[in-house]
């Protein structure tokens, strides 16, 4: 008679804590957990005892270990989560469902490395941005930004003004424009920068 394949359970964050403590065991955890500022035996309780930490502690613990929180739950520090694309919006704002086999799932991740974020306020910036929208941005220094040209982007120039805009070339290199959305709000021309932030997620305000 066949045996059953054993299925792989999928590793959840008390076994990648497990799994960071393990070469020194008991003596590990309770380092982590006095590192972490928490009691003694706490990191042992979340491995052994199913405890469940709160959010700030779960932070404490991730950064006593020397890693994020994202690798703590997902084991990858930029996870990324594949999302079906259901439709097509055209002329008319009216939207028609799409053929399954037609389109690839879109993969959205926010990458771990300089992302910033940005509340709108006030209706400047209406229709692109609404008051109370949150961007990400993922923030870029140096001197050469032609990559993103064209791009919605939070800035800083090197005289420390910060503006949200689109970026477009200056009159010569390392100098660029930003447009303004609202057409009663001057340019900005000509100006060095420190960095650029494309958007690169907006999450709409619930009203």
């Amino acid at each position: 008679m066949m045996g059953k394949i054993p299925t792989m359970r999928k590793k959840t964050w008390r076994d990648r804590i497990a799994d960071l403590v393990k070469p020194k065991g008991k003596l590990e955890a309770k380092a982590v957990s006095l590192k972490a500022g928490l009691g003694a035996t706490f990191v042992s309780d979340l491995i052994n005892k199913g405890r469940t930490p709160s959010v700030e502690n779960f932070v404490a613990v991730a950064e006593a270990l020397g890693v994020s929180p994202l690798f703590l739950v997902y084991g990858d520090e930029n996870p990324k989560i594949a999302i079906p694309v259901i439709g097509i919006v055209a002329a008319g704002e009216g939207w028609i469902a799409a053929d399954d086999a037609g389109f690839d799932p879109i993969e959205f991740a926010i990458d771990g490395d300089d992302m910033v974020g940005i509340e709108v306020r006030g209706d400047s910036m209406k229709p692109v941005y609404r008051e109370g929208d949150f961007l990400v941005c993922r923030r870029h220094e140096g001197r050469n930004f032609d990559n993103f040209i064209g791009l919605d982007c939070a800035v800083l120039t090197d005289d420390g003004r910060g503006f949200l805009k689109i970026l477009r070339r200056g009159s010569r290199p390392h100098r660029y424009n930003l447009k303004s959305y609202d057409p009663h709000v001057d340019d900005v021309e000509d100006v060095q920068l420190k960095w650029v932030a494309p958007v690169t997620w907006i999450k709409r305000h619930e009203r």
